[in-house]
């Protein structure tokens, strides 16, 4: 009975970590504070983590069932949360990471297509020659660039190798295009708090 109910348990969360990822993934593009996305991707790392040590308790009690033993059973449900929860925190929420950053500069494409199909959210060390998101990016848009970018990106996978080979091209492209659909709110942006400043220092 409670192998069955920790069962239900486990799929319950994998089903909740699907959905957090799906989430995070269809928000990447938005203009929405980077805190909201932080949010969901925490909430998702935690349901990974219980998700890892339902399955491990699972395993226990099996383990422990079958070879007797019962009288260690805590114990091993204990050491493995204490051992599986913070590793399986760590690997989904920082090997992404790594894995995007190991990329060679040639293959940016694939190491920005890996980290925002695996986390949807923006890698801040991508640099794209020509594309100036850096200046801004802290403001909003060039996070919402750089994930409509990634997000593109996943959409048409099958281009990934071609698009690789004219990366520069491509990112002009999408920036152009991404400009042009935000135009009307990054002119009131400017007269907003570069106009001010700009009338300021004359």
């Amino acid at each position: 009975m409670l192998l069955a109910v920790l069962t239900v348990l486990n799929a319950l969360c994998l089903i909740g970590g699907l959905l957090f990822n799906a989430e995070l993934l269809n928000k990447a593009g938005a203009d929405i504070p980077l805190k909201n996305l932080q949010a969901l991707e925490i909430y998702g790392q935690s349901l990974a983590a219980v998700s890892v040590c339902l399955a491990a308790w699972r395993l226990c009690i099996w383990a422990h069932g079958k070879w007797g033993h019962q009288q260690h059973l805590m114990r091993s449900i204990l050491l493995s949360t204490v051992v599986l929860a913070p590793l399986t925190w760590w690997v989904q929420g920082v090997v992404p990471d790594a894995i995007a950053e190991a990329f060679p500069a040639d293959l940016r494409v694939y190491s920005l297509y890996a980290y925002v199909t695996k986390k949807g959210l923006l890698y801040d060390s991508v640099q794209i020659p020509g594309i100036p998101y850096q200046e801004y990016r802290d403001k909003g848009e060039g996070k919402a660039f750089i994930a409509n970018l990634g997000v593109l990106m996943s959409v048409q996978g099958s281009y990934v190798e071609q698009i690789g080979h004219n990366f520069q091209g491509f990112a002009q492209t999408v920036f152009k295009g991404y400009a042009r659909r935000n135009a009307d709110r990054l002119y009131s942006r400017l007269q907003a708090e570069v106009i001010p400043v700009f009338n300021t220092q004359r």
